[in-house]
C-alpha cells in the first residue's frame, strides 16, 4: 500500500509511480474541490472505472470517518485510533506515519469532538486512542469528550 499526494493534476511521476506499482484499487481519498475530476477520469481511463474509488464527506472530518468506515468495516476493528486536529495537517501527517505501520486510522477533530468522529471512535472500540498535538492543537473539551 502507498500513499501519493496530488495537486490540481496529475503530474507524470504520480502516474508513473501508480503504474509501478501495478495496484489493484486506487482511492482517491476527498472531494473535487480537493482532488479534481479530471484526476479521477484519468486514473478510470488508464485502470479502469472499477479501480478507481473516490472517497469523500461533506468536510474532513467526516471524509476521515468515511475512509475509516472504508478500510475498517468490522466493528471493533482496530486496537487503536489517532486523533489530531484538522485545522492544519503537519499532526495529521506525522500521525498518519505511525497508523499507516499499525494499519489503525487517523480521525480529525476541531475545537470540539464531532459527532461523526465519536460515533466511529465508539464503533472501532479502540483502547487507546492517541492524541496527537498539545491542548493548543486539541483543546482539553475534546478529551473529556472522549
Amino acid at each position: 500500500m502507498a500513499t501519493l499526494l496530488v495537486g490540481s493534476s496529475l503530474l507524470p511521476s504520480i502516474q508513473h509511480e501508480i503504474s509501478r506499482l501495478t495496484p489493484q484499487k486506487i482511492y482517491i481519498v476527498g472531494g473535487t474541490g480537493v482532488v479534481p475530476s479530471e484526476i479521477e477520469s484519468t486514473l478510470k481511463s488508464l485502470f479502469g472505472d472499477e479501480a478507481v474509488v473516490r472517497i469523500s464527506g461533506p468536510n474532513r472530518y467526516e471524509t476521515a470517518v468515511s475512509l475509516s468506515e472504508a478500510v475498517f468495516t468490522d466493528a471493533g476493528a482496530v486496537d487503536v485510533v489517532f486523533l489530531a486536529t484538522g485545522s492544519n495537517s503537519p499532526d495529521a501527517l506525522g500521525a498518519a506515519w505511525a497508523a499507516g505501520h499499525l494499519g489503525v486510522p487517523v480521525l480529525l477533530v476541531g475545537s470540539t469532538l464531532p459527532g461523526v468522529v465519536a460515533t466511529e471512535i465508539a464503533r472501532l472500540d479502540p483502547d487507546p486512542v492517541y492524541v496527537v498535538g498539545g491542548s493548543g492543537v486539541v483543546p482539553d473539551a475534546v478529551l473529556t469528550a472522549l
